[in-house]
């Protein structure tokens, strides 16, 4: 994520070794200039832009539609961000993700679960746009990861994640996202290896 006491140039670097890994990349930045200069080093592997947010909406959504890119939106309560989501789907664009991540874990948890609940219980149309949660508890991190993909979170963005840490969460969302009354199988056959 982009801040600026670290500097416009630094931020354009780490996203210029981000590009070289070849993966789908989530550009935090709510400066509108430095967004642009991000967009256009790593707009090739259509990153998400998740840096909008009440008070630069408009430029950010001016920015993303011209390089074809996800927006992802933010704010300080769930009042604010239903407020801004609406604005931007008023101007045209819904190809949006939500940022529900709050000031704690509490508050992350709470903000998923009423974004999840207005859309599907309320039938609020406004928050049924992909939900995007960072997790940044480290001792925390499966046992919120677990949650999130089980429940709420539809992007669950972490620090790091290696294989020892994966294998089980992948595990569970194949578990979770699969029909019970139907068995697994695999095609009879010779495989190479």
């Amino acid at each position: 994520n982009y801040g600026a006491e670290a500097g416009a140039d630094k931020y354009l670097e780490l996203v210029k070794k981000a590009v070289a890994t070849g993966k789908t990349l989530v550009l935090g930045c709510d400066d509108v200039e430095v967004a642009k200069a991000a967009l256009e080093i790593a707009k090739a592997g259509k990153p998400i832009l998740n840096g909008a947010n009440a008070s630069n909406y408009e430029a950010m959504n001016a920015l993303a539609k011209e390089a074809d890119v996800v927006l992802g939106v933010s704010g300080a309560n769930l009042d604010e961000i239903y407020d801004t989501v609406a604005a931007l789907e008023k101007a045209g664009n819904k190809n949006l993700i939500i940022d529900a991540t709050g000031a704690s874990l509490k508050e992350t948890y709470a903000n998923a679960v009423q974004i999840r609940r207005a859309a599907l219980k309320d039938q609020d149309r406004t928050f049924v746009n992909t939900s995007k949660l960072a997790v940044k508890d480290k001792y925390m991190q499966e046992a919120l990861v677990s949650l999130f993909t089980m429940k709420y979170g539809s992007i669950v963005v972490v620090d790091e994640l290696g294989y020892a840490e994966a294998l089980p969460l992948f595990g569970l969302r194949q578990n979770v996202f699969t029909d019970p009354q139907k068995p697994m199988k695999v095609e009879p056959g010779l495989y190479p290896l």
